[in-house]
C-alpha cells in the first residue's frame, strides 16, 4: 500500500505533547526502544527525528514522514539535509552548529510536495542530534491573512486622510484666504481712520495664524508634497517644520533617492515611520539632536533615525503601543522589511528599517 502523502492527521487534544514543552528533551535516544516511550513519540503531532553526528537519520516518527510525504523506510538512513530546501540549507547548518552548545531554534522549509515551513528545535547528545519539527504553515497563513487585513485598513486610512486633507484645504483654505483678502481691503479703504485700522490688525493676525494652522493640519493628515513631489521633498518639508515647532535640531541625509523610483506604498510607509519616530522623540527621548538617514540602492531602501536622548533598556520588555512600535513594525512587515530598535539608558535610541525593493520598482503616485 502506498504511503499517504503529506496528509496531516487530527491531533489528540489533551494527550499530544507540545514542541515548546520539550525543546528536544523528549527524545532520549537510549529510550527509543522502550515501547511506552515510542508510543508517546509516535502520537506527537510534531515530527521527531534522531540524527547521527553527520546528520544521517537514525529514527523518525510517523508525523515527520507525513509532513514530507516520504515513507518511513525511505527516511531511515537518509541525510536530513536531503529534506531541507536548498535555499535554507545554510540556515539548517547554522542551527546544527549552534545545537552543539545549546538547544537551537529556527525556521526552515522542508522539501515536501510544496515547500513546507517548519520550526526546528535541535539538541545534541553524545553521538548525534535530536530534532523536533513543528509544522508552522497554518501560522504563516494566519500571519499572512493578518497582514493583508492590516494593509487594507492602512489603505483605507491613507485614503481617508487624503480625502479629509483635500476637503479641509479646498473648503476652509479658500474661506480663510477670502477672509484675509477682505480684511486687507478694509484696511486699505479705511486707512484714514487710525483706530479702525488698529482694530483690524489683530483680526488679520488671527486669519493668518488660522491659515498656517490649517496648512500644518493638512500636512499631518496627508502632506500634498508626498503625492505631488515624492518622498524626499515631503520629508525635507516635514522635518524642517517639525524642528522649528518643537525646538529640536534635526537633519535629513539622503542618498540615492534623487531619481525617485519608490512605489507609493513604500514612500507612505517610510514617511509615516519617520513621523512616528519623531513623535517619540518629542514624547520620550528628551533629545537635542536627531539624524534621519535615508539610503536607496538597487535592491533595498534603508531608513535610520538616531537621537541623542535619554534612551531606555532595549533588553527589557516595553509597551510597544506606547512607543508606536507596533504600527512602525507592521508597516515594515507589509513590505517584507526588517524593523529594529537599539537603545540603552543615557545613549539615545536608533530605529532601523530596511525594505527590499523588487527589481524595477517604480513610483505610482
Amino acid at each position: 500500500m502506498p504511503h499517504p502523502r503529506a496528509t496531516r492527521r487530527p491531533d489528540s487534544p489533551s494527550l499530544i505533547p507540545s514542541i515548546d514543552s520539550y525543546s528536544g528533551r523528549i527524545l532520549q535516544p537510549a529510550l527509543i526502544e522502550s515501547e511506552a516511550y515510542r508510543f508517546i513519540v509516535e502520537v506527537m503531532s510534531e515530527g521527531a527525528v534522531v540524527l547521527s553526528a553527520d546528520a544521517a537519520i537514525a529514527y523518525s516518527n510517523r508525523s515527520f514522514s507525513l509532513m514530507i510525504g516520504v515513507p518511513l523506510e525511505e527516511i531511515t538512513g537518509s541525510d536530513m539535509r536531503r529534506f531541507v530546501v536548498a535555499d535554507d540549507l545554510p540556515r539548517f547548518n547554522d542551527l546544527m552548529f549552534e545545537a552543539r552548545e545549546h538547544t537551537a531554534h529556527g525556521d526552515v522549509q522542508l522539501a515536501a510536495e510544496t515547500a513546507l515551513p517548519v520550526h526546528l528545535s535541535i539538541s545534541a547528545f553524545d553521538s548525534g542530534f535530536v530534532v523536533l519539527v513543528q509544522d508552522v504553515s497554518q501560522r504563516r497563513q494566519d500571519e499572512a491573512e493578518r497582514l493583508k487585513l492590516i494593509r487594507r485598513l492602512m489603505d483605507v486610512e491613507e485614503s481617508e486622510r487624503r480625502r479629509v486633507a483635500r476637503e479641509l484645504h479646498d473648503q476652509f483654505g479658500q474661506q480663510l484666504s477670502a477672509l484675509t483678502l477682505e480684511l486687507a481691503t478694509l484696511r486699505r479703504g479705511r486707512g484714514r481712520r487710525r483706530q479702525f485700522s488698529d482694530e483690524l490688525a489683530p483680526l488679520e493676525s488671527i486669519a493668518k495664524q488660522l491659515g498656517a494652522d490649517l496648512d500644518l493640519l493638512v500636512s499631518r493628515l496627508r502632506p500634498p508634497a508626498l503625492d505631488d513631489l515624492g518622498l524626499l521633498p515631503a520629508l525635507e518639508q516635514y522635518i524642517r517644520r517639525w524642528s522649528e515647532e518643537v525646538g529640536v535640531h534635526a537633519e535629513l541625509h539622503a542618498k540615492g533617492l534623487e531619481a525617485g523610483g519608490l512605489s507609493s506604498d513604500t514612500e507612505t510607509a517610510l514617511y509615516r515611520i519617520v513621523q512616528e519616530a519623531l513623535n517619540n522623540v518629542v514624547k520620550h527621548s528628551q533629545a537635542n539632536n536627531v539624524a534621519i538617514l535615508l539610503d536607496q540602492t538597487a535592491d533595498r531602501v534603508s531608513l535610520i533615525i538616531e537621537d541623542d536622548g535619554v534612551g531606555f533598556n532595549a533588553e527589557q520588555r516595553f509597551p510597544s503601543h506606547r512607543f508606536g512600535v507596533t504600527g512602525m513594525r507592521e508597516r515594515t512587515a507589509l513590505l517584507s522589511g526588517t524593523f529594529d530598535i537599539e537603545s540603552s539608558p543615557g545613549r539615545g535610541t536608533t530605529v532601523a528599517v530596511r525594505i527590499p525593493l523588487p527589481p524595477g520598482e517604480v513610483s505610482h503616485r
